[in-house]
């Protein structure tokens, strides 16, 4: 079972950890839950980790409704539309549900900057972002998530790199 922990035990970690941040707070300059997710002390429940939860506890009918709902709205979108597909010739999908790279797509991306010889900052500048974005270097990797921005630009760059 997991400790209980209060506002107070959080302020005395901020002092602890961030002593200019925790003074902010007492200013109040900063907000102490915005601090607390800024330092990773206590991050913020993402909206995805709350609808996995309350999935859990839902009930039959409430997960058709559900996904008769998501369905609905789905299909208002142009199929061309879908940030996570490649545009051009295919309509592949590049991540899975969960916004990380497919195993495929990461071969590929390997393959990509293997025949260029370029590194992952050298993607990530020519998708737009700064060089030292770690994102896409940690996607390949890691298997980390990957914004929906970094997933489109990512997109593009793929079919113009083939």
């Amino acid at each position: 079972m997991s400790k209980a922990r209060g506002k107070l035990y959080y302020i005395e970690r901020l002092r602890q950890e961030h002593p200019t941040l925790a003074q902010d707070v007492d200013d109040g300059k900063a907000n102490l839950w915005e601090a607390l997710d800024v330092t990773g002390i206590k991050p913020r429940a993402k909206t995805l980790n709350k609808l996995k939860r309350e999935w859990k506890h839902a009930s039959a009918d409430d997960k058709a409704d559900f996904l008769a709902w998501v369905k609905k709205r789905h299909s208002r979108k142009t199929a061309g539309s879908a940030p996570s597909t490649l545009k051009g010739a295919t309509s592949k999908r590049i991540v899975d549900a969960d916004h990380r790279l497919l195993p495929s797509v990461k071969k590929e991306i390997a393959d990509i900057m293997n025949r260029r010889n370029i590194t992952t900052g050298v993607v990530a500048e020519e998708c737009g972002f700064n060089s030292l974005d770690a994102s896409i270097g940690r996607a390949l990797s890691r298997d980390h998530r990957l914004r929906e921005a970094v997933i489109n630009a990512l997109s593009v760059w793929l079919v113009k790199h083939r």
